[in-house]
């Protein structure tokens, strides 16, 4: 396995009290209905996206390299074990059987794979496994955008309650290096206890490729995608390249 750009082994038992965005449920659960094959997801995770898929019937296919993650994920679906089945593998990697008639990367996670020829790599394993007229649900963050905040500042993530009366504060900086078209960053976890005293603090450092409109476009013409839509946000208004938070593309063959 090729090393992990953002290893989140090291926070997965965090993970989900401070990562609980749900903007794209509505999307991903409108855009997978009447599927009654298995979808497949890839860079699940602990199951942000699967968990609603799963309660909603759909069955998934979900991959991450990240074993701490996966584990978590099937504990949260212990109840819908005949509907989903999961693999511990890199999406940079990735060697299926068969085709699925619907794919989703969800959470812009496209950017985390830093290499552009793996980038594309990926993105034509994906055309590979979908189906004659299946649909893949590519979401990126838009780079106009996102990179305002990638200036090396150190920003506050937040407030989390923990178990035991305990609290998670977090907090993150980034940077963009526009000559190597990399962002890298450390977030800051400091979990304290019930008297406000500092037990632990760990680290986890960030990298990711921005993914340009241009690049996207010149990848899926190559690949020979068909681009069926493109959306700026999860609420399906038109992306604007100056405003729009994300791009998100509906894709066939």
């Amino acid at each position: 396995m090729k090393e992990k750009t953002i290893d989140f082994d090291l926070v997965a038992d965090l993970y989900d009290v401070y990562v609980n965005s749900d903007l794209d449920l509505a999307f991903f659960l409108r855009e997978t209905e009447g599927v009654s094959s298995p979808i497949l997801e890839l860079m699940a995770g602990t199951g942000r996206v699967s968990l609603p898929l799963l309660q909603r019937g759909r069955k998934l296919f979900c991959v991450d390299y990240s074993r701490e993650m996966l584990v978590r994920l099937k504990e949260k679906a212990a109840d819908f074990t005949e509907n989903l089945e999961t693999r511990e593998a890199d999406v940079r990697d990735l060697k299926l059987d068969g085709t699925f008639e619907r794919i989703l990367l969800p959470f812009h996670s496209l950017s985390e794979i830093t290499d552009p020829s793996d980038q594309k790599n990926v993105l034509k394993s994906v055309r590979d496994a979908l189906s004659k007229n299946g649909v893949f649900l590519l979401t990126l963050q838009n780079p106009k955008v996102r990179l305002k905040t990638a200036d090396g500042l150190m920003r506050p993530m937040g407030k989390f309650s923990l178990p035991d009366r305990k609290k998670l504060i977090l907090s993150y900086w980034n940077s963009y290096d526009p000559k190597r078209g990399i962002v890298t960053g450390m977030q800051f976890y400091e979990i304290y206890d019930s008297k406000n005293t500092m037990i632990e603090k760990r680290f986890l450092p960030i990298r990711f490729r921005p993914v340009f409109k241009d690049q996207i476009y010149d990848y899926l013409a190559e690949l020979d995608y068909e681009v069926l839509s493109v959306f700026g946000d999860y609420s399906y208004s038109s992306f604007e390249e100056e405003t729009s938070p994300f791009m998100i593309f509906k894709l066939g063959k």
